[in-house]
């Protein structure tokens, strides 16, 4: 039988032997989500037993979703008062704060992720893949 933690060492590994290579050309963009799902799989080594990765995983992408659903929703708001702002700006009317693009989520040991729709993609794509990995054996 497929090990979760198996498939998550694997995987971390693949993506820590790219991040090394010294020969490796890797895009600043991509360079920074090898780095993301490095992170992502290191906390579900250290943090996660064996026959739990799979639904903390789900329930991870769950909460962190919802987490960056209301951060759009509040960043909508804060993009309609900006604009206003700016048609009218008056002498001493103080400039609105624009709220960055990914949601900041800080987990239970202090760290601060950053949540966007790209690392939604990911957590996606490692749902797939820990699923047929489970579904193939």
């Amino acid at each position: 039988m497929a090990s979760e933690k198996e498939f998550v060492q694997q995987r971390f590994q693949i993506v820590t032997e790219r991040l090394d290579d010294p020969n490796a050309q890797i895009e600043r963009v991509d360079r920074i989500q090898l780095q993301r799902e490095r992170r992502l799989f290191g906390k579900l080594l250290a943090a996660v037993p064996e026959g739990k990765v799979l639904q903390t995983l789900k329930q991870w992408r769950q909460y962190l979703g919802e987490s960056l659903l209301d951060h759009k929703q509040n960043r909508r708001k804060q993009k309609i008062n900006y604009h206003a702002w700016k048609r009218k700006r008056r002498k001493g009317d103080p400039k609105p704060d624009l709220i960055s693009v990914g949601a900041k989520v800080t987990d239970k040991s202090g760290y601060t992720w950053v949540i966007d729709d790209r690392y939604l993609a990911m957590m996606d794509d490692s749902l797939t893949r820990l699923e047929r990995w489970l579904n193939s054996t």
